[in-house]
């Protein structure tokens, strides 16, 4: 007969001494055995190795339930005896699976009734807790937790100790914060504590266990009238002994707690006055007067307070203090005039100093004083449409409507105030209100004669037939190119517009021509709505006059440059600068279709042109465009001196480049140092996150450089950033770095793969890291994936 068989027989004879010897023998020692050798040391009056034995069994086996039943048991009887190691490996166990995690805390369930009645409410808390670790949605242990602190806290104030109470309770709080009658018992004790150390005294520790007591249950007016009854006598207190800051922050806090209580009102009133007479007299009006309005918000009628606030504010030369006396008072008219002459002063002097930070401050007080002051109005309109641009641009569209209506009331005539006020409109889903700020402005414009305006805006009202006959009569003027710039794009399209949106609007601009239309208008439109299709439409341009319309072919060789169609590209900038050879940034651009056809000589000769071209203002801007070229051609000295130049010309684009040239030129430091100065001036700047992802991934940074790379460059298309396919690269390397492979193949994986066959034929790599390392050198300086990828794989960068 084996050992186990043998043992059983042992053990149901009494024979426990031999039983367990043979449970200990038997082979295997599989669970059966650990179990009876628990029953065994259990029998023998041994709990600890009992429990012990039925941890071990557990542990080994962890979905054998007699050994959670053995657990269970022995809890049950023997728990005034349980602890020690046995104890200590039962709280730790941590079973995978399912049945195995419902067997514990059945065990657990029995070890915390066990334990509470044995009178050890710490083993039972221990128990609950693993308890409730385990079942975390099971409100069964939470709720015995919560009932055994109550009898915790009920014993320890039964025994005198108020703040082990407290803590049981807080704990009980814990672990429901909703839990009322637990609130309700920490509030009493807590108010308890309180009145004992009022009788001692100690007012500033009794004041905090009353505003705990307020916290823990907010609607205990008890708590709340203690709380209000011991502020206001401290209130009292502090004013005695002169530190008047306490008293009126006591008395504050009294009234916030009981606004009805009319004693600390009157006393809080009566030092607030006194205090305001004292600054007024010690030659500090700006506190007194901050003192008396809030003895005014406590009792706007108090007529005492009102009339000191009053005489207080009317300081003649004070535009401040005037335009506050107004506005506590409007009817003052002794303020008013006071405030009307000094305005009229300060526009004056700003204007004479040419000052115009300073003019629009002046000027936007005195709009409200000084109505038939042209100068000054026109002078406002001209500062609050710059910022109202700004904030148009900036989607603030609350703000940019307040300040375009600011310029409308300075200039009731303008018309470009109301496109922009139809553009905020339609920005923010209005289109009734659209339409009728787009009729008042070509009613406006038509008045004024600003037939640029005229043209948007019946354009955006779909009155097609007469925004062309306004177009035309101003190209019978020979505009200039800035005059040109209404006809691009008259909509203001967001870059990300959706397709369908562009093609209804062009859909009703061919309604709106009627049946027969004349000219090129509804080719060049066609041909800008209708996305890579419009080429076609585009090519129809060459049957009206070249000379009159030749600006119509830098939007038509711009959508073919996007298209990657660069020799049509370079013929239409050419053709568009054949009629206007002024026009610098259709040199920059034919440049850069020619450095994509492999034109290397032809390129630098068109940015030379287009240098030649630019207004002085406009010379960094070519000077930073022709940088890019040297930078993305990998001659990186011959670019940061470019750069360095256009910088000190305030070209924004030239800061993010020169990053770039140096961390080409093997200085990621200052590359970084340079980026981050770079993003500080031009937030919104994508591609400059790139770049410096790819500088802190070169100074072994991965973690943070994926932090720039997440964030503002990698959002895929939808952010219509050229930037995203680098982000790519870096981001696969920063997370090769840091050691996620599949990371690194997801980002690899996003890569079109026209661009790694290039890279696989070009380099014979196969490897992903080698492949990706590649792409980044050699692209060189480039860091943009729209037309411009034929730089640096259609020519050999």
């Amino acid at each position: 007969m084996d050992e186990l068989k043998l043992g059983i027989e042992r053990f149901n004879a009494g024979r426990f001494e031999e039983a367990l010897r043979l449970f200990r023998a038997a082979r295997p020692a599989g669970p059966e055995a650990r179990v009876f050798a628990g029953h065994a040391l259990d029998a023998l009056d041994r709990p600890e190795e009992a429990l012990s034995a039925f941890v071990a069994a557990a542990e080994g086996f962890p979905l054998h339930a007699p050994a959670y039943d053995g657990l269970g048991a022995l809890a049950l009887r023997r728990a005034a005896r349980l602890g020690g190691a046995g104890w200590r490996r039962l709280l730790a166990m941590k079973p995978r699976a399912p049945a195995a995690r419902r067997l514990l805390a059945g065990a657990l369930s029995s070890c915390a009734q066990g334990f509470l009645a044995a009178g050890r409410p710490d083993a039972a808390e221990a128990a609950l807790r693993r308890l409730l670790a385990l079942r975390p949605r099971d409100p069964g242990p939470r709720r015995r937790l919560i009932e055994l602190f109550r009898m915790r806290a009920q014993e320890s104030a039964t025994a005198g100790d108020l703040p082990a109470a407290e803590e049981s309770l807080r704990r009980a709080l814990a672990l429901s914060p909703a839990d009322e009658e637990s609130r309700r018992l920490l509030a009493g004790h807590l108010r308890l504590r309180a009145h004992a150390l009022t009788a001692e005294l100690k007012l500033a520790p009794a004041e905090r266990a009353l505003r705990e007591a307020v916290s823990v249950a907010p609607r205990d007016a008890r708590s709340r009238r203690r709380l209000g009854e011991l502020l206001h006598q401290r209130g009292l207190d502090h004013q005695t002994g002169g530190r008047m800051d306490a008293a009126e922050k006591s008395l504050r806090a009294a009234l916030a707690l009981r606004p009805g209580d009319a004693k600390s009102r009157h006393r809080l009133l009566e030092l607030l006055r006194a205090r305001a007479r004292a600054l007024a007299d010690g030659g500090r009006p700006d506190l007194a007067e901050r003192t008396l309005r809030r003895a005014l918000a406590f009792e706007p009628k108090d007529k005492e307070a009102r009339r000191g606030l009053l005489e207080l504010l009317r300081a003649p030369g004070d535009e401040r203090a005037l335009r506050r006396a107004l506005a506590f008072e409007p009817g003052d008219n002794e303020s008013r005039r006071l405030l009307v002459e000094l305005l009229r002063s300060r526009v004056e002097e700003a204007l004479a100093a040419d000052a115009p930070a300073k003019t629009a401050v002046a000027a936007r007080a005195a709009l409200a004083f000084s109505r038939n002051d042209r100068e000054v109005r026109l002078r406002l309109a001209e500062l609050l449409r710059a910022r109202g641009l700004d904030a148009l641009f900036a989607r603030r569209l609350a703000r940019a409507e307040a300040l375009f209506r600011l310029v409308l009331r300075c200039d009731p005539g303008d018309p470009s105030a109301c496109l922009s006020l139809a553009s905020a409109a339609a920005a923010a889903g209005r289109g009734a209100a659209e339409k009728a700020w787009l009729r008042r402005a070509a009613a406006l414009a038509r008045r004024r004669g600003a037939l640029g305006e005229e043209f948007k805006a019946l354009m955006k009202l779909r009155r097609g037939k007469e925004a062309v006959a306004a177009a035309e009569r101003i190209l019978d003027r020979r505009p200039g190119l800035d005059d040109l710039r209404c006809f691009w794009d008259p909509w203001e399209w967001d870059e990300r517009a959706p397709r369908e949106e562009l093609l209804r609007e062009l859909a009703a601009f061919e309604r709106s021509l009627g049946p027969k239309p004349r000219g090129p208008w509804l080719h060049y439109y066609r041909g800008f709505l209708s996305g890579p299709a419009g080429l076609a439409h585009f090519e129809r341009l060459e049957a009206f006059p070249a000379k009159r319309y030749a600006w119509m072919w830098f939007r038509a060789a711009s959508a073919a440059l996007l298209a990657g169609e660069f020799e049509r590209a370079a013929v239409w900038f050419e053709r568009c600068l054949a009629g206007e050879p002024a026009d610098w940034r259709a040199h920059c651009f034919l440049a850069e279709a020619y450095l994509c056809l492999g034109r290397r000589a032809d390129a630098f000769a068109g940015m030379d042109r287009a240098l030649k071209a630019a207004p002085e203002s406009e010379a960094g801007q070519v000077l930073a465009w022709r940088g890019a070229f040297e930078l993305w051609l990998g001659r990186y000295e011959e670019a940061l001196a470019l750069l360095d130049r256009a910088a000190a010309l305030g070209a924004q684009c030239a800061f993010c480049w020169r990053g770039a040239a140096l961390l080409k030129l093997g200085r990621p430091e200052e590359a970084l140092a340079e980026l981050d100065r770079t993003l500080s001036l031009f937030p919104l700047d994508f591609e400059a996150y790139v770049w410096r992802g790819e500088a802190k991934r070169a100074l072994g940074r991965p973690r943070e450089a994926l932090e720039d790379l997440d964030e503002r460059a990698a959002k895929d298309r939808d952010l219509a950033t050229p930037v995203w396919l680098w982000a790519r690269f870096n981001r696969a390397l920063a997370k090769a770095a840091l050691g996620d492979a599949a990371g690194m193949d997801a980002e690899f994986a996003a890569i079109p793969a026209a661009v790694v066959d290039h890279l696989r034929a070009r380099t014979g790599l196969e490897r992903t890291e080698d492949l990706l390392e590649a792409g980044l050198r050699l692209s060189r300086g480039f860091r943009r994936d729209e037309y411009g990828q034929a730089i640096w794989m259609r020519n050999g960068a």
